[in-house]
């Protein structure tokens, strides 16, 4: 039987660079968000026929979206860093892993054989 060698899925670049990606286009489309919701208020102060109340809930909206882009952009810095660690500290080998057919008097099956 061929030994597989294999790196734990949380040691994988891409699984980190994939958390970051998202959280990056989470933040990008919230900032988006917060941009358009501040122009309409903007907007809508401007015109001078706005309600208060429609104002301020432009407000609110443009604060709410901006705090999340906010977030989500530290939380893509905090993913990214987390797993630059996690790859670069990797063991640089992993034991081998290997399945072996077991045959005995009474029963057949296979065992799962590992370098630990």
């Amino acid at each position: 039987m061929p030994q597989v060698t294999s790196t734990p899925l949380w040691r994988r670049w891409h699984v980190w660079a994939g958390g970051t990606g998202v959280a990056l286009t989470v933040g990008a489309a919230f900032g988006y968000l917060a941009s358009r919701n501040e122009s309409d208020r903007e907007a809508a102060i401007a015109s001078g026929t706005a309600f208060y109340s429609d104002v301020l809930s432009l407000d609110r909206s443009a604060k709410r979206d901006a705090t999340i882009a906010n977030v989500s952009f530290v939380a893509a810095g905090v993913i990214a860093a987390t797993g630059a660690y996690f790859v670069l500290t990797a063991p640089k080998s992993t034991p081998p892993t290997s399945l072996q057919p077991q045959i005995n008097d009474h029963s057949v099956g296979v065992m799962l054989v590992t370098g630990w």
